[in-house]
């Protein structure tokens, strides 16, 4: 992909190889894990990215106005790879974290993700596992609860796209015939779906 710096075309000239470093397929591997997880992508540079410290680093002993342009260029990067067509992930808002290095930093996600997707476990009588997918942590907070209640169910894990739930499940969605965006729209209606092997 070619950065296109538009009002930071003058950082850019001076730190383009700052593009190479967010663009490599390790950052961009680094940056959709954090988005999965809710967390603003830019705090992949925080780990392991010492290239990209250096590049900080140089821009902030020249000025402090540098320096947070240069910061200020890395989000815009960083935007720009995850919003590619590559990529295809949309921007969902900028959010303060703890950082070393930022205050706050903008959240991605696949347009295809649900914001999360509680699996909650319980056997049947004949020692087969049901599973219960619901849009909330606590079954109790739904308007309406599957059958059993909830104290029948186990929480067992948190997921946002269709290939970490049918990890999750052992099995794909075509086994309980459903597709991703019929399992979502279930869950964003009823607030819950019962998945009964």
């Amino acid at each position: 992909m070619e950065y296109i710096p538009g009002q930071f075309r003058a950082f850019y000239e001076r730190f383009p190889h700052l593009w190479d470093l967010i663009n490599s397929d390790q950052m961009i591997a680094r940056m959709k894990a954090l988005s999965r997880r809710g967390i603003p992508a830019v705090a992949a540079v925080e780990t392991d990215a010492e290239p990209i410290w250096e590049i900080l680093e140089t821009a902030r002993r020249e000025s402090p106005k540098v320096f947070n342009q240069t910061k200020r260029m890395l989000g815009h990067m960083v935007r720009q790879v995850l919003e590619s067509p590559q990529v295809g992930y949309s921007y969902v808002g900028t959010v303060s974290f703890d950082s070393w290095i930022f205050s706050s930093g903008g959240r991605y996600r696949d347009p295809d993700w649900w914001r999360w997707i509680y699996v909650h476990c319980s056997p049947d009588v004949h020692g087969r596992d049901v599973y219960c997918l619901a849009r909330t942590k606590h079954l109790s907070n739904l308007a309406v609860q599957p059958t059993p209640g909830p104290s029948s169910w186990t929480y067992h894990r948190r997921c946002a796209c269709q290939h970490e739930l049918e990890f999750v499940l052992d099995g794909s969605l075509s086994d309980w015939n459903l597709t991703w965006e019929e399992l979502c729209q279930e869950i964003r209606e009823k607030g819950y779906v019962l998945l009964d092997e």
